[in-house]
């Protein structure tokens, strides 16, 4: 399901009561992403991801999401695009926008981001004990910064 950037309030207000966490903690400013890093970390402790349906993974993916994406575009001027579902939902980098890849640079007049990969990968990180790069999004995103993945093709 594609997150629209009316569903925000309420996904956020889910994902603070799912950590616990205050409106001052969660704040949409950027350090509230390391404190919510922070959280996730202390969460994945709990063994949280061994008792959540697939159902209950993907509303937590959808509210990480939502939050991060709705600090960038408040803070790093991002614009938020909804194309219908979760992974085609995507946050948008307008400008000057560095693209580095195999150690080449280039740069290009927009960069869209999928928001339900943020999510996904910081859950995913936090599973096998990583931290998760939430407040590294955003700075990169407010640098107007990317990195492209590369993509192992396997024949």
């Amino acid at each position: 399901k594609s997150i629209y950037r009316e569903d925000v309030p309420s996904l956020v207000f889910h994902l603070r009561q799912r950590l616990g966490m205050s409106d001052s903690e969660l704040d949409l400013m950027p350090v509230s992403l390391k404190r919510l890093e922070e959280k996730l970390i202390e969460m994945s402790q709990d063994k949280w991801c061994e008792t959540y349906s697939q159902e209950e993974i993907v509303q937590f993916v959808r509210e990480i999401s939502a939050y991060v994406g709705e600090v960038l575009v408040i803070h790093a001027e991002c614009k938020w695009e909804s194309l219908g579902t979760l992974w085609s939902t995507h946050l948008v980098i307008e400008g000057n926008v560095k693209v580095t890849k195999e150690g080449r640079s280039r740069f290009v007049p927009s960069v869209a981001i999928p928001l339900g990969a943020i999510g996904a990968v910081a859950l995913d990180m936090v599973s096998v004990g990583k931290k998760p790069m939430l407040y590294r999004e955003y700075l990169s995103a407010k640098k107007k910064s990317v990195k492209e993945e590369l993509k192992n093709v396997n024949k």
